[in-house]
C-alpha cells in the first residue's frame, strides 16, 4: 500500500522582494503576461479574457525541483 507521504511533492512561497533587494523580473504577481509573439490573450469558452494571476520564470525552480520540471523550461504565465 502506497502511504500519502510517498505522493508529497516540494512546496514554495512566493514573497515580495524587500525594498533594498535587487529586483530581478524573474517572478510577477499580477501585471502584464509575456507571451510569445503571435499568442493570443487566454479566453473562456463564452469568450471573455482571463485575468492573469502571476508570470513565473521556471528556469530559477532548477536547483529546487530539477528532474521535477517540465522538459521546456522558461516562462509560465498562471490564468
Amino acid at each position: 500500500m502506497l502511504g500519502l507521504s510517498a505522493l508529497a511533492k516540494p512546496g514554495f512561497v512566493l514573497k515580495p522582494a524587500h525594498d533594498d533587494a535587487p529586483q530581478t523580473g524573474r517572478w510577477c504577481v499580477g501585471g502584464p503576461a509575456l507571451l510569445e509573439p503571435g499568442t493570443p490573450w487566454p479566453e473562456t469558452s463564452r469568450g471573455f479574457p482571463l485575468s492573469l494571476v502571476a508570470v513565473v520564470d521556471t528556469d530559477e525552480l532548477v536547483p529546487w525541483l530539477g528532474e521535477q520540471l517540465p522538459t521546456r523550461l522558461g516562462l509560465v504565465n498562471v490564468f
